[in-house]
């Protein structure tokens, strides 16, 4: 399901109660509502890291560009696609969003 589109400043952040662990660089997490899996490698692992707490993508960028040797433009282009596809999936929210 594609949903409205979230541009830099969006605030969001990981929902809650998502069953999600860490082995080495790589997350995996399970929707039990869905019966899901979704695995994220390094950058997509450190992304949810950071969207512990309500952040937007370009702070992410930020973040990710001191810690990635990675070009501005590739990680908001990138960035932003990655977290528009958790919204896309329902696995973050707009901070300011009621809980669902």
């Amino acid at each position: 399901m594609s949903r409205a589109p979230l541009n830099l400043e969006t605030p969001v952040r990981q929902k809650p109660d998502l069953v999600a662990t860490e082995m080495a660089d790589i997350t995996v997490m399970f929707r039990v509502e869905q019966e899901r899996y979704y695995g994220f490698e390094a950058v997509g692992s450190r992304i949810w890291q950071l969207l512990e707490t309500p952040t937007t993508v370009a702070a992410l960028c930020g973040r990710l560009q001191g810690e990635f040797d990675v070009p501005p433009d590739q990680c908001v282009r990138e960035a932003l696609a990655f977290v528009q596809q958790l919204y896309d999936e329902d696995l973050v929210v707009v901070s300011n969003a009621p809980d669902r």
